[in-house]
């Protein structure tokens, strides 16, 4: 079993800059109580005033700490003229908190030297957006735990959007979903470290609050190989084994990447959405599932070859075979019968046992249109 904690905070923005923050302190302390009634170890960094409103328990550890003793606070506090980020009015004290995260999972891991192999930032408030129960939480956690940071990516990050950072980093644009993080312990202070310069830095010269998720799509471009992705819309707590809810969001990013030529990124999306389709079936419904085998069928042409044949397999099975879909792959009927070529098979004439088909795993992606 994993060892590892979550790390989470809790800090008064409303109070001392109502237009900062969406919610107040009251409302993330009742949200919080999800994580802090979990069997998970959680160390919380809190407002010292806020403390005695968390209920202690074993494994739980709380972190009395002033958000202006924040190093990112004092940083912005220093500076002058700054603009905003997108619609949104972020002052200094949300920004300040956004950006720290990683700093206090370094926070955690000094306080909790050796004891822990990963650790999982969750966003106080992460229970608004669905959660699971508990003894499913710990077991769909630890399926991300390995040697690289496991992010959330909700949209396509492609690289040539930054030629011009200053004008990326100027919009929120929902590429990364920080409010979850899990961070094998090697990775801390390299990630930290990454985080907090590029953060600075971009502040510095761009005279603007942002918050985290850009400059962590950043680095993942400049650092791929340090990352994997759990690929989801902002429930991403419901999406851990499978995608469950909020499918479109990712069959879209999915989509994207196809269409910049992301193809490595558009096949993991795709592995995982094919899972997810065998083993979580109801989540998707006609639309989605021949969506997914039409954008599927080009990325993993350039892929992997074998699974385009057996996605073009089941793309034609449908369209002979099943109302619904055919009328649905009739829109681009044209587009699949042209890609179909490339592998020398013709969405009328090519030759199908029907009994293998059927017997076949292939058809177990597609149960729920059967």
């Amino acid at each position: 079993m994993e060892k590892y904690t979550i790390i989470s905070c809790i800090f008064d923005v409303a109070s001392r800059n109502p237009a900062g923050t969406k919610r107040t302190v009251h409302t993330y302390l009742s949200m919080f109580k999800y994580i802090q009634r979990s069997d998970i170890d959680v160390i919380l960094f809190i407002d010292p005033y806020l403390v005695d409103q968390i209920e202690p328990r074993p494994g739980l550890t709380i972190i009395g700490m002033k958000l202006e003793d924040l190093p990112n606070y004092k940083f912005l506090s220093d500076l002058n003229g700054m603009g905003t980020l997108g619609n949104f009015t972020m002052g200094k004290e949300y920004s300040a908190v956004v950006s720290s995260k990683i700093y206090l999972m370094k926070c955690a891991l000094e306080v909790s030297a050796d004891k822990y192999d990963h650790y999982v930032w969750l966003d106080a408030g992460i229970s608004h957006i669905g959660t699971l129960e508990y003894r499913q939480l710990r077991a769909d956690l630890e399926l991300h735990m390995h040697d690289k940071i496991t992010l959330v990516q909700v949209n396509c990050i492609n690289p040539k959007e930054m030629e011009n950072l200053g004008d990326y980093l100027s919009k929120d644009r929902f590429k990364i979903a920080a409010g979850l993080m899990i961070v094998p312990k090697e990775e801390v202070l390299w990630f930290y470290d990454k985080l907090d310069t590029l953060y600075r830095n971009s502040i510095t010269e761009f005279k603007r609050f942002i918050n985290e998720e850009p400059i962590i799509s950043v680095i993942k471009v400049m650092h791929p190989d340090k990352f994997r992705f759990l690929f989801s819309g902002f429930p991403m707590i419901r999406n851990l084994r499978y995608l469950t809810v909020e499918t479109h969001v990712t069959i879209n990013n999915m989509v994207a990447c196809r269409r910049n030529n992301l193809n490595s990124t558009g096949y993991s999306i795709l592995k995982y959405l094919l899972e997810s389709m065998k083993h979580h079936q109801h989540s998707f419904n006609f639309e989605q599932i021949c969506n997914i085998l039409i954008e599927g069928q080009i990325i993993s042409y350039y892929t992997d070859l074998e699974l385009c044949k057996k996605l073009s397999m089941i793309l034609i099975y449908l369209y002979r075979y099943n109302h619904n879909c055919r009328n649905i792959l009739n829109r681009s009927v044209s587009m699949i019968k042209t890609n179909l070529r490339f592998l020398q098979l013709d969405l009328d004439k090519t030759e199908m046992n029907l009994k293998e088909m059927v017997e076949s795993e292939l058809l177990e992606y597609v149960w729920t249109v059967l």
